[in-house]
């Protein structure tokens, strides 16, 4: 185990584990029934959809049958006994077909196709004139049911030689489309690949046809013709067989939704979704349909409508994610649940019983870290992106529910796998101006994203939200003027049809009353119209009102029913001199919420065009509003979170070997469970088997510092220092114990000597900061706030979040 150094701030052990090779054994057995409306989606491995949301959807019970096997092989041994004695004689005859049904209900397919084989043979040659036209239709059928369900198992069973069926001179009514000799078998390639199976498949296709020839009206091989069409890639022949069934079976759901699989195949998905819309309204609890009817409605932008598909899935079948078993798959449903989340969080927030929203929201939430942390331990690509992009992801759901900690370790983890992606300087910079406000921070990492890409259009907006803030208000206009040059935007409503630009840089009361009580923003927005927005408020800001009044309008067209845009225009036209244009907006903005600061700005705009009596109107209402401050508005909150740390037992070994290094250790750890004085014990020891080694002082000097003997701890520290010269830690550690000596003149130079030996050392200089800060000298505040900017640079990227968040303190008290 190698030796760790010990200074002040807590250790957290770190384990270096050599890369392991992923394998991912997956052994897929599919035993699926013919007439289940599952077989399509299973077969194919397709991903299945969702018209209207059946509200409170009760889920479905699956229970099986129960077979008594035992009953049924009595029955299959006295069909036997008297075919034994009566092998082809007409009355018994039917009794193959019996027999065949008795097998296959007990997983005897190939004695169920043989007795099928028997039946159908008597019947045509022993006594072609008496035959059963209905039965020998049956016997068709099953016996091509059970080849391909040996397909779709991908059972290797011999084929029988079959006895060629003695044509009959009588039309039929209708004749099955088939596939003519110069018309390939295949439109693409098929998706089975095993010749036997490929047999087996045109032997079931040739009984499907046979059984239709003696019964046109059996619907159900039209079905299992589709079925075939669709295993051989014959797609076009697949959907006329659909057609056909659902002709036949008007209200069956199982035509709707295998042709709505069809659609979705080809990216036909309007059509799909109709499809899925009828599949659901005949059969409320097919999981399925919800499930492939989403990912329809999120392919032609429907996400509102597939999020509420999702959230039945999610309820009742969450493993129909995970049909392919694959990282990808987990990737995708911890996708689906964050945004879920997201929405439960943003409804909640409007909601009287926001207690119960929350805790739904904490429900995705953990399922989807769950999901991720899969993604993370099973992906075999973790040098790519995908990778990278899951710990973005975890880190996000970390720090919605208020695990900081988790979120920047996620967060720099993504960095650390992926420098060179822009999306993750994006996540952290946001998590750095909306969870702690410390916008130079966040500028340095939208800067890092926007040299890795110039073309995300998020980043250049997120930094223009922080210049903004910053008060460098014309780079901030070309910022903006650079994320609505790209064209990776987009216009996505929110789920509650209120503006999808929250907050991302959280504004004062003062000036944000109305939607204070938005959640801040911790994704990277790539909305046209918010870009917009922000950039009028930046046009507002260098008094370029005209121009600010054109971008409020571009995010009005877009968001009709936001009240902020009006007011925003509003205030933009009244300083423009447009005051009628104001008072119109001011109204708009009265229609939809009662707020006490627009009365005073529409009085203020009533008294500039002359309506004192409309003035005073205005006025009254805002002070019966708010009598007392009409500046003062009260947020909402943010969503509750539940969060718990639970700490680690450390069992500590009482008997180790005579070895410096591991005394070292045990120390370490001993320290760390509140046992000072063992840790002492054993660092006393580590020295005198090797008195050589700095970092054993090093760590006495410590221990000697916590338990007060601070003569001591500088005795320790100055022999690590001797020992060597560039140890940063030591310098540090002697910086402290020297200021609690009194000394802060010599404690400044060691901490200037730390960050010369160790140039990124946050807690270095973060108490270099308050050592040289003195309210009373405006100079001193200035270095110390740069200080402090590069203790929280270099906290943020080493995860010590603790004293990120005291450094972000105090910059806020010192500006």
């Amino acid at each position: 185990m190698p030796q760790q150094s010990l200074i002040t701030k807590t250790l957290t052990a770190q384990a270096i584990t050599s890369p392991a090779q992923n394998s991912l054994n997956v052994k897929l057995f599919r035993k699926i029934l013919l007439l289940s409306p599952l077989l399509f989606w299973e077969l194919l491995g397709l991903e299945v959809s969702s018209v209207k949301a059946v509200e409170n959807l009760q889920c479905p019970v699956i229970s099986r049958e129960e077979v008594d096997t035992n009953a049924l092989k009595r029955e299959i041994a006295n069909y036997s006994a008297t075919l034994r004695v009566y092998p082809s004689d007409l009355g018994t005859i039917k009794l193959y077909l019996q027999r065949g049904m008795a097998r296959e209900k007990i997983n005897d397919r190939n004695g169920a196709i043989d007795d099928f084989s028997q039946y159908i043979w008597y019947s045509n040659y022993n006594a072609p004139a008496f035959k059963d036209r209905q039965l020998l239709a049956q016997a068709y059928y099953q016996r091509g049911v059970l080849k391909l369900a040996m397909v779709i198992a991908g059972e290797k069973n011999p084929i029988a030689e079959e006895i060629p069926v003695i044509e009959e001179k009588n039309p039929i009514v209708e004749e099955i489309p088939v596939i003519e000799e110069e018309t390939p078998l295949i439109e693409r390639e098929s998706r089975i690949k095993d010749q036997h199976q490929l047999k087996l498949l045109e032997a079931a296709r040739s009984d499907f046809q046979q059984a239709f020839k003696y019964n046109p009206n059996e619907s159900e091989v039209y079905f299992n013709l589709a079925i075939i069409a669709s295993l051989l890639n014959h797609q076009s022949l697949a959907l006329d067989y659909y057609q056909r069934f659902i002709g036949y079976e008007t209200e069956d759901y199982r035509g709707y939704y295998h042709r709505g699989q069809l659609y979705s195949q080809w990216g036909n998905y309007a059509e799909a979704i109709k499809d899925y819309d009828l599949a659901i309204l005949y059969k409320p609890d097919l999981i399925e349909g919800y499930y492939n009817r989403a990912i329809a409605l999120e392919k032609i932008g429907g996400k509102r409508e597939a999020f509420k598909d999702y959230k039945i899935v999610l309820k009742c079948s969450p493993k129909l994610f995970l049909a392919k078993n694959a990282p990808s798959s987990y990737q995708n449903r911890a996708r689906v649940q964050l945004e879920i989340a997201d929405e439960e969080v943003e409804l909640a927030n409007l909601s009287s019983n926001s207690l119960s929203g929350y805790q739904t929201a904490i429900e995705y939430y953990n399922g989807a870290i769950k999901d991720l942390a899969l993604v993370i331990r099973i992906n075999p690509n973790y040098d790519k992106v995908p990778h990278a992009r899951a710990f973005l992801k975890r880190g996000y759901a970390h720090l919605r529910l208020n695990n900081n900690q988790g979120a920047i370790q996620d967060y720099n983890q993504a960095i650390y796998l992926q420098p060179q992606d822009a999306k993750a300087y994006v996540y952290r910079g946001l998590m750095r101006a909306n969870k702690y406000q410390e916008y130079a921070g966040a500028l340095e990492d939208f800067t890092a994203a926007v040299a890795r890409n110039h073309h995300d259009a998020a980043a250049h907006y997120h930094r223009g939200l922080v210049l903004y803030k910053l008060g460098r208000y014309q780079e901030a206009v070309d910022n903006y003027n650079n994320a609505l040059a790209q064209d990776d935007r987009i216009n996505t409503p929110s789920f509650t049809s209120r503006s999808v630009c929250s907050e991302n840089i959280r504004e004062s009361a003062d000036r944000n009353y109305f939607y204070d009580s938005r959640e801040p923003d911790f994704r990277p927005n790539y909305n046209v119209s918010c870009h917009a927005q922000a950039r009028g408020d930046a046009y507002f800001a260098l008094k370029n009102f005209a121009a600010a009044e054109r971008d409020y309008t571009t995010y009005i067209v877009a968001y009709p029913n936001d009240p902020e845009g009006y007011h925003k225009r509003a205030n933009a036209r009244f300083e423009k001199g447009d005051k009628q244009g104001a008072i119109e907006d001011y109204n708009v903005f009265l229609q939809k919420v009662r707020d006490a600061r627009i009365f005073y700005s529409r009085g203020n705009s009533r008294t500039d065009v002359g309506d004192d009596q409309g003035a005073i109107t205005d006025y009254l209402q805002s002070l019966s509003i708010n009598p007392i401050d009409v500046t003062a508005y009260s947020n909402r909150g943010n969503a509750r979170t539940d969060t718990a740390t639970i700490p680690d037992n450390v069992q500590v070994t009482p008997r180790i070997s005579e070895n410096p290094i591991a005394y070292n250790n045990r120390g370490i750890i001993r320290r760390q469970t509140g046992d000072k004085e063992g840790a002492l014990e054993d660092l006393d020891k580590a020295i005198s088997l090797n008195s050589n080694n700095p970092i054993a002082y090093n760590n006495r000097g410590v221990i000697r510092f916590d338990l007060g003997n601070n003569t001591g701890a500088l005795e320790d520290l100055n022999m690590a220092i001797s020992l060597q010269s560039n140890y940063a830690e030591a310098y540090y550690n002697r910086g402290l114990v020297k200021e609690k000596m009194g000394d802060k003149k010599e404690a400044i130079a060691d901490y200037q000597l730390a960050i010369t030996y160790q140039p990124n050392y946050g807690e270095a200089y973060y108490n270099l900061a308050l050592a040289t800060y003195d309210d009373k000298n405006p100079s001193s505040r200035v270095a110390s706030l740069n200080y402090l900017q590069k203790a929280a640079n270099a906290l943020i990227k080493t995860g010590n979040l603790e004293l990120y968040e005291r450094a972000v303190e105090w910059m806020l008290k010192m500006q």
